[in-house]
Order: structure tokens, then C-alpha cells, then sequence
């Protein structure tokens, strides 16, 4: 092999093994054409929007978006995703990425998430309080809503 042709060889070794480390952070949400890994409906609502981050069995990792934090919970209830899956939901007033287990959530009828749970995430209590006074709901446990996600669909839904 000629040294031209070995070092063209070796460059592609090396820049393929130095591209950018996979993000384990939440995904991008593409509304409109995204659609959720639990009732397949397109993602049209980023502040009820959530996120499934794991790897699967042969060590890929899957970024799963859910239109609803009802519909993350139904399916993690429902496929039991491996240790150290990440949960995240969008804070319904800064619209920025939460970790599941930070976020105080409200529960309230006037808010009309896309599956009908209606749960909205926020990034402290003090929003949570202020969101759960507008629309005339509850501020609810993670373990609650978890325990039963369906519970909190209206009558007819479930």
C-alpha cells in the first residue's frame, strides 16, 4: 500500500471514530411531524410535550417523544424501560426540558392536553401554584399520577 493510500485510510478511521458523543439530553420536538411513541397522534402541543431517553437492548439509544405526560406514563406502565431511562416533560410556562422527577405538576380540566389527562408540568411550585389559581386546579404527586395515570381522564375516556 502506498503511503498516500494508507494515510487517506487513516484519516477515515480516525474521523469516524471522532464525531459528536450522542446527547442523552431530551430530544427535539418537531410539532407537526413528530408523533407520540404511545398513541402515534402528532405532536401539535410543545407545553403538554414529554420525553423517554434509554438505550435498548443492543446499547442504541432511542429518544421517545409522548404528546402527553398521560401517554409517557401509560406506555413506561406498560413496557417497563430498562434502569437509567431518563423521564423529562416541557414546563408548560417556560417551555424549557424538566426531569420528570423535578417538575411539580398541576391538574386541572381547563387545561386541555392533547390525550385529555389534563397535567401540566412546571419548573418550581410557585409557578405550580400560580398555574393550578388560573385554571382552577390541583397541584398533584408524581407518584400519584404514576400509580394511575388513567384515573385522571374524564369518565367517558377511559
Amino acid at each position: 500500500m502506498n503511503s498516500k493510500r494508507a494515510a487517506a485510510v487513516l484519516w477515515m478511521l480516525l474521523a469516524n471514530g471522532c464525531g459528536e458523543p450522542e446527547s442523552t439530553g431530551p430530544p427535539e420536538i418537531r410539532l407537526g411531524l413528530d408523533d407520540c411513541a404511545e398513541c402515534r397522534m402528532i405532536l401539535s402541543d410543545e407545553r403538554f410535550a414529554a420525553a423517554l431517553v434509554l438505550r435498548d437492548e443492543h446499547g442504541r439509544l432511542q429518544k421517545l417523544l409522548f404528546d402527553d405526560l398521560g401517554c409517557l406514563l401509560v406506555h413506561r406502565g406498560k413496557t417497563n424501560p430498562p434502569e437509567g431511562a431518563a423521564e423529562y416533560v416541557k414546563d408548560y410556562t417556560a417551555g424549557d426540558w424538566l426531569e420528570l422527577e423535578q417538575a411539580t405538576l398541576v391538574h386541572a380540566p381547563e387545561l386541555h392536553s392533547p390525550m385529555g389527562f389534563a397535567v401540566a408540568a412546571c419548573g418550581s411550585p410557585a409557578a405550580a401554584r400560580a398555574l393550578s389559581q388560573r385554571k382552577k386546579g390541583e397541584i398533584i404527586s408524581l407518584n400519584e399520577f404514576r400509580s394511575d395515570p388513567n384515573a385522571l381522564l374524564p369518565a367517558g375516556d377511559r
